[in-house]
């Protein structure tokens, strides 16, 4: 069967058949060549190899983005319009921090996908870029060669893919002694700040969703939190402006994101004793004054020194309260819409972290329930007998 978007079928005499633009014929039309091989990998390869060796660049546009500089400044052009502005500051920064002085010379017909991969992987292993801020990169390139390749600006170029990332050296999952001695502080040292963190271990909110909350989108009466806001610190891309960041609050980064979730009775009396202007921000209880990221990660980190507990991230909040989720046995599907993720198979993946402990106790149910249905089927033999 032919696969999506890759343009390989099986032809009836049983071979497979890759096809590739080459060229505008002069009734405007696409001409194509084509690869031939007795197996899908083996056209697959041959294809992307053909790709590679003959690019095809649409020749209306083509003067316009000779070196792969002049495509990053179309695309960041495109993209100021289409993106959230903290969207936009991000893919920009990543363009002229890393990417334009390592690869904007390269001319669009010289770029491949082995000359991408070789950068990522310089980028890690020389620079010592995180795996995160690699992946960043990948994404940045993945969307400017999209963009390039769909305005018909260059020729299609494949994504490479990166290696698995190694384990974190920082837990990603609280612990369940540390999350009483937190929990046990912030019932202790009571206040607005403590409160958005006893509301992330209750709900696994994003930080920047805790710190755009208000008192308008926490409705008693339905007993729901209402997610609709997010804020983030940004560089400031205004020349007029002495300032080199801003803090911006937009919408959630997905539609996903924008959700309701129902909130714990006790966390709900709690609230509603909270008296405050529906506009006021819930953890400042002020309308014009908001508590920003980096300020309420410096209280967290406080928080955890004066509890005894280890350091983590703020985080892994969340992922703390997907996993224990998970190991009560919550409904996947339920939680996955709980964080605002688009489907369950990526709240698995990232957000659940059996631990040792909780391994061998699914072990040693399932050895346990074996012991049972042996000494079952050997009573059962016995009375045949």
């Amino acid at each position: 069967m032919p696969r999506k978007g890759e343009n390989i079928h099986k032809r009836p005499d049983g071979r497979w058949e890759g096809r590739y633009p080459l060229f505008y014929k002069e009734d405007k039309t696409i001409h194509y060549g084509s690869v031939y091989a007795r197996t899908y990998k083996e056209a697959k390869r041959k294809l992307e190899a053909a790709r590679q060796s003959h690019p095809f660049l649409y020749q209306r546009e083509a003067a316009r983005c000779e070196t792969f500089h002049a495509l990053i400044l179309l695309y960041l052009e495109d993209a100021r319009q289409n993106l959230k502005e903290s969207s936009y500051v991000l893919y920009r920064r990543r363009c002229e921090q890393y990417i334009l002085p390592a690869l904007g010379d390269i001319k669009c017909t010289s770029l491949t996908s082995d000359r991408i991969a070789r950068f990522l992987e310089e980028k890690k292993r020389t620079d010592g870029l995180s795996d995160s801020t690699t992946a960043g990169l990948r994404a940045t390139l993945g969307a400017i060669l999209r963009y390039g390749f769909s305005h018909r600006h260059i020729a299609y170029i494949e994504i490479p893919r990166l290696k698995k990332p190694e384990k974190r050296a920082d837990p990603a999952v609280i612990s369940e002694e540390d999350c009483v001695r937190v929990n046990r502080y912030l019932e202790a040292h009571t206040g607005l700040r403590s409160l958005g963190i006893r509301l992330c271990f209750a709900t696994g909110m994003r930080l920047g969703e805790i710190c755009a909350l208000k008192r308008s989108d926490i409705r008693l009466e339905q007993g729901i939190l209402q997610v609709s806001a997010t804020m983030g610190r940004i560089q400031d891309m205004d020349p007029a402006s002495d300032r080199k960041t801003k803090v911006v609050v937009t919408s959630p980064k997905t539609v996903h994101s924008c959700r309701e979730i129902p909130l714990p009775t006790s966390l709900l009396e709690e609230l509603a004793q909270l008296k405050m202007a529906p506009d006021a921000y819930l953890l400042t209880g002020e309308s014009g004054r908001f508590c920003e990221p980096r300020r309420m990660t410096a209280y967290f980190s406080r928080v955890l020194a004066a509890s005894g507990a280890s350091h983590y991230r703020f985080h892994s909040i969340r992922h703390t309260f997907a996993t224990r989720s998970v190991a009560m046995g919550f409904d996947t599907k339920i939680l996955s819409e709980i964080l605002g993720h688009a489907n369950v198979a990526f709240t698995m993946s990232h957000y659940v972290h059996p631990s040792m402990t909780e391994k061998r106790k699914m072990l040693d149910k399932l050895a346990a329930a074996c012991l049972q249905m042996n000494g079952q089927e050997n009573g059962q033999t016995s009375r045949r007998s």
